[in-house]
């Protein structure tokens, strides 16, 4: 495989992988490099891959593909993008005091606050409302849910729940 240039940032405590598309070899299967490159023991070690370039349309500065350590493809991540955003102040591909960034989900806003020290950058990010509805999330139902949100859910023939609930929405 060839040898691709990459930074490792991390997000409220997610680990991401960026890398310029660019920089990587038009053969390769983002799926696979995700799995082979977020592998802890074998790998870089991340929470996915974030993978930058020029945004497409006037709507947006910059385009982001999140790929999760399985390889799946994932709409959004929001630590992820801030990984992605900093990369790009980092590596001076923007730096402009505020970035739209186009995701499978829709356009992301990121203004700085502040980079110091060197290195170090903190956001204001708009990324939208989440969605709790089962179709969105998405959930297999019986029936469709306005709102999945402290559900049990079965796993292994087991039964989870949340007994605390940490989260008002």
């Amino acid at each position: 495989m060839a040898s691709i240039p990459f930074c490792k940032f991390h997000g409220f405590g997610n680990d991401y992988i960026v890398i310029e598309r660019s920089a990587i070899p038009d053969a390769t299967d983002l799926s696979s490099l995700a799995i082979d490159i977020c592998n802890r023991h074998t790998g870089a070690g991340a929470d996915g891959i974030a993978v930058i370039e020029p945004g497409y349309d006037t709507d947006s500065d910059l385009f982001c593909e999140i790929v999760n350590p399985d390889g799946s493809i994932a709409g959004f991540s929001g630590n992820g993008t801030r990984c992605a955003v900093s990369f790009a102040y980092f590596k001076k591909i923007w730096n402009a005091p505020a970035m739209r960034l186009k995701t499978r989900s829709g356009i992301k806003t990121f203004r700085m606050i502040n980079d110091a020290p060197p290195g170090h950058y903190v956001f204001e990010a708009e990324i939208g409302k989440p969605h709790f509805a089962s179709t969105d999330v998405p959930v297999a139902l019986g029936k469709p849910l306005e709102n999945v949100v402290d559900l049990p859910v079965r796993v292994l023939d087991r039964r989870c729940i949340n007994l605390k609930r940490q989260n008002n929405f």
